[in-house]
């Protein structure tokens, strides 16, 4: 399989909680580590993606065994419409991994119409499950925009499902979600074949590090994720009509 050359990787949902700006944290020091110029453009006005950044930035000040770096890039307030911002951005990283706001329907149309992967946690709440509907209306708007930008055009975006928070116990229960996630929803949305649980904290936030950096055993699980992302791996269901290149 073909790597693929992603820069714009997107994360987030329609409700907030969903451990989207973990997700992002994850792949962006995954990708550090793999000799990427990466950086985190944090649209959540809470911040958490910048204060990560600020804390790895501290924990390089005071060791004499330094992390990769990562840079932060923070949303301009008085812009509306980030795509502009993001594309230029992009031509200066690697990787950008965009931290989106929980709930807000523009922000999300708005950006997916420009990332190369949309990445949308959900957990076997059935708060968020309930949310799906309309995380998959805010795509077909998207998708619907960039028709009439471009009619001829692949407009089909990359939309993919990431099973978080998952209770490790519940084999049985996460099994039936992923059965009505790929039945139900596979004409508007890819799978992951990673999935994330409970069982562990991933990140240690105060310090502004993850799995990766200190070598723990679940550093597999954003590894898997990053090559998914990237076109190394599969995903587990794929969205229809949807080409993934560099997947064979």
């Amino acid at each position: 399989m073909t790597e693929l050359e992603q820069r714009i990787i997107a994360v987030g949902g329609l409700k907030g909680g969903v451990g989207k700006t973990t997700i992002v944290e994850l792949l962006a020091v995954e990708s550090a580590y793999r000799g990427k110029k990466v950086a985190i453009f944090d649209m959540d006005p809470q911040g958490s993606g910048s204060r990560f950044v600020a804390r790895r930035n501290e924990f390089n000040e005071n060791t004499d065994d330094p992390v990769p770096t990562i840079m932060n890039l923070n949303r301009n307030p008085a812009e509306k419409d980030v795509r502009k911002t993001l594309l230029q951005l992009s031509k200066d990283y690697d990787f950008i991994f965009v931290d989106l706001v929980g709930g807000n329907d523009y922000d999300f149309v708005v950006v997916a119409m420009i990332a190369d992967t949309i990445l949308s946690p959900c957990s076997d709440s059935a708060k968020e499950f309930e949310q799906l509907p309309r995380v998959f209306n805010a795509i077909e708007k998207a998708e619907e925009n960039l028709m009439q930008l471009d009619p001829d055009g692949n407009n089909r975006i990359d939309l993919r499902i990431l099973l978080n928070q998952l209770h490790p116990s519940s084999i049985a229960a996460n099994k039936e979600l992923r059965d009505i996630i790929i039945a139900k929803y596979g004409k508007y949305a890819s799978l992951c074949n990673v999935e994330f649980t409970t069982k562990k904290a991933f990140t240690k936030t105060g310090q502004g590090l993850t799995v990766t950096d200190y070598g723990d055993q679940l550093r597999s699980k954003p590894q898997l994720l990053l090559d998914e992302v990237i076109g190394v791996r599969k995903p587990r269901a794929i969205k229809e009509g949807v080409a993934l290149d560099g997947i064979n």
